[in-house]
């Protein structure tokens, strides 16, 4: 778990579904709770730089059926393997996205 700070709270403010008035306050003093246990030893520390990273979406049913934002959406029928293609077939139609006409 990482424990909430100052930017974690300004994110979260003024957002859909985030508490407001007495609610925000009282949600604050919660998760203030959650910080990290006092002499907490961590196997390893991660920094990563945001920035540098594309983001990705899935298209599918498993987080394995994903592509960066900025690709396109795998064409089953160029899918050498059978199950996966067979995969990819039925999440895009679980998913309702199809082949565009005009692409």
């Amino acid at each position: 778990m990482v424990a909430p700070d100052q930017t974690t709270y300004e994110y979260l403010r003024d957002r859909p579904h985030a508490p407001t008035g007495s609610l925000w306050d009282a949600a604050i003093a919660y998760w203030e709770q959650l910080g990290t246990d006092d002499g907490a030893v961590f196997d390893t520390e991660v920094f990563l730089d945001a920035a540098s990273l594309s983001p990705f979406v899935t298209w599918g049913t498993n987080p394995g059926q994903g592509v960066p934002l900025a690709a396109a959406v795998p064409d089953p029928e160029m899918m050498a393997d059978d199950g996966e293609r067979q995969a990819a077939e039925k999440a895009l139609a679980y998913m309702d996205l199809g082949r565009d006409a005009d692409a």
